[in-house]
């Protein structure tokens, strides 16, 4: 796959696993994820951030759990840009979720599969169960 095709082979993931952008499942975004994480991309540098917590980005304070997919550009041996391709569930902030903030960098782990297994491990991985009413928006842009 190439970087630039990446925003639609992950919608493409999404859709044919039953993902729908206006009622959001949590578990089957984490799935897709991860099969999408699988895929190798040519001609650049990847890693994999999971990151749940409050965020007052439009005004209101909204629950967001982000999947990030960072892709490292180089050119002639050199660092030359960043992207992150982000799929990014909302919800309202209940009781439970107002309090839950935590991130995880798949660079701190040897693989990717160590990466899924401690976050699923973590106690904060079943917070955005609690949530309710999600909607997504998938985006991948420069950072």
């Amino acid at each position: 796959m190439r970087p630039e095709n990446a925003a639609s082979t992950f919608s493409d993931q999404l859709d044919s696993a039953g993902f729908d952008f206006d009622s959001s499942d949590p578990s089957v975004a984490w799935e897709t994820f991860k099969r999408f994480a699988e895929e190798p991309v040519e001609g650049v540098s990847d890693g994999l951030l999971w990151e749940i917590g409050c965020f007052d980005f439009s005004g209101e304070s909204q629950f967001i759990l982000n999947l990030v997919r960072q892709f490292t550009f180089s050119e002639d041996g050199e660092y030359d840009h960043m992207e992150q391709l982000c799929l990014k569930l909302f919800c309202a902030p209940s009781s439970q979720l107002q309090s839950a903030k935590r991130s995880e960098w798949s660079f701190n782990h040897s693989s990717i599969q160590s990466f899924f297994q401690f976050v699923e491990s973590l106690p904060e991985f079943s917070i955005p169960q609690a949530g309710s009413d999600y909607y997504a928006e998938l985006t991948q842009e420069s950072v």
